[in-house]
């Protein structure tokens, strides 16, 4: 008899749900008058940004103010699924079956804003009160990302058996990056759970409450770097710095013991800071990012920690601390799911 290979965490195929009578409460009439009510009610709300955001993107670059795209709903029937635009024009062509990558550089010029605010779903309201879409579900997917990269995911298809929606548990859970294994579990495990009307108006009153606060930490943001007109001077320089704090990095092998500290990083690179008498690091390491964090809400805080291969790229004498030396080194993360740590712990990408 052959032994049974185990699987990694992200492969543990979903279980297959016993549907409650909470599981199609949204395809009940009171769920869709439900839908209709509050996502009226938001339209209503968001209406002043319905007026601003075409003409920020009209003079931005002249092009459309809305997109357009085919998304699979429920039962996999395709639909037109509405947004903001926050691409070029020509995007489609350049995308084409694959996801956007953050190199490819074809957002508009508040594209990114859009994005990462999220305020470029809000024509998705439409289609809720279309009947397109529930307020809480998973999120819809392109078909040809679809049969690219999600068809063989084990119980990826429990997600048809309800209308896709504008605001999905693993969306708001997980950051954009994250590996679609990872996220089926996510919400095959949201689908499996006796859902309730109550639970789901619980979840988009904090999904809004969370995209508030991203609004404004971002806007806020912008706004500081237009006043201190930022300008990055060197190309290789560290873009989207955040540098969380009380966070060590450790070179996985007896020659480097000494911990060292993490000054920058991104999701292709680390700046870190050695302590005098540290040895330099080799041409090719493996690193261990180590942080203290918490859950959104939650007071307990945990070890969180993300294994990489490493390769050094450039050193240099720390400017004003004698001793002290930095090193930039390229890194990948070890597995998809210390890439998915690596955007939610360290890089802080998801909504809550």
């Amino acid at each position: 008899m052959h032994a049974q290979v185990p699987r990694s965490p992200a492969e543990h195929v979903a279980p297959q749900p016993r549907f409650s009578g909470g599981y199609r409460k949204l395809n009940t009439l009171t769920g869709l008058v439900l839908n209709v009510l509050v996502g009226t009610l938001l339209l209503i709300c968001t209406a002043p940004l319905f007026v601003l955001i075409p003409i920020a993107i009209k003079l931005a670059d002249g092009g459309p103010v809305f997109y357009s795209s085919i998304r699979l709903g429920r039962h996999k029937r395709p639909f037109a699924m509405y947004k903001f635009r926050t691409l070029k024009s020509d995007a489609d062509r350049t995308i084409g079956a694959t996801l956007l990558g953050r190199g490819q550089r074809l957002e508009t010029p508040i594209g990114h804003f859009l994005r990462e605010t999220r305020i470029d779903e809000l024509p998705q309201l439409i289609n809720v009160i279309k009947g397109d879409m529930d307020l809480i579900g998973p999120r819809p997917e392109r078909p040809e990302i679809y049969e690219r990269l999600c068809r063989d995911i084990p119980g990826y298809d429990l997600r048809f058996q309800t209308r896709p929606g504008l605001i999905g548990y693993a969306q708001l859970f997980t950051p954009h990056g994250s590996p679609k294994r990872i996220r089926s579990l996510i919400d095959s495990f949201y689908l499996i759970r006796n859902q309730r009307i109550g639970n789901d108006l619980q979840l988009l009153a904090y999904a809004l409450w969370a995209l508030g606060l991203r609004f404004l930490r971002t806007l806020l943001a912008a706004l500081g770097q237009r006043l201190r007109r930022k300008r990055v001077r060197d190309e290789r320089r560290l873009r989207e710095r955040i540098a969380p704090d009380n966070t060590l990095v450790w070179f996985e092998d007896e020659e480097h013991a000494c911990a060292c500290t993490l000054v920058d990083l991104n999701d292709e690179a680390v700046l870190i800071r050695c302590p005098p008498g540290h040895q330099p690091p080799p041409q090719l390491a493996r690193l261990r990012l180590e942080r203290q964090a918490s859950h959104p809400g939650g007071s307990a805080r945990k070890r969180r920690i993300v294994r990489c291969e490493a390769q050094l790229t450039m050193q240099r004498a720390s400017p004003g601390l004698e001793g002290y030396h930095d090193y930039v080194l390229q890194i990948r993360p070890a597995t998809p799911l210390n890439a998915f740590k690596l955007q939610k712990y360290f890089l802080l990408s998801s909504l809550c």
